[in-house]
């Protein structure tokens, strides 16, 4: 948590999000979820399994955290990008 000024010059509390692109490399329509891989940083030594995933889905580097998300709306295709400013609101 941290402060800022709104219009009036009051002390508002707001909470700050560092969020990197997302982007999907597994769809699941009969569960209504998705498989994210997230975060720029690589991991060295990463499974044939989870290299054939990120082959699949176009991405050259091998991404280090994955997670399966329910969504409302499934993805056209594989290898989409997903920016925090689509998910998330100010207020």
């Amino acid at each position: 948590m941290t402060q800022a000024f709104d219009e009036e010059g009051a002390l508002v509390p707001v909470t700050v999000l560092a969020a990197p692109p997302s982007y999907v490399t597994g769809i699941y329509s009969d569960l209504n979820k998705i498989q994210i891989v997230s975060s720029g940083e690589t991991k060295k030594h990463l499974p044939k399994s989870l290299r054939g995933i990120l082959k699949k889905a176009g991405l050259k580097t091998n991404w280090r955290k994955f997670a399966n998300l329910p969504v409302k709306e499934l993805p056209e295709k594989l290898g989409e990008e997903i920016k925090a400013d689509a998910v998330f609101q100010p207020g």
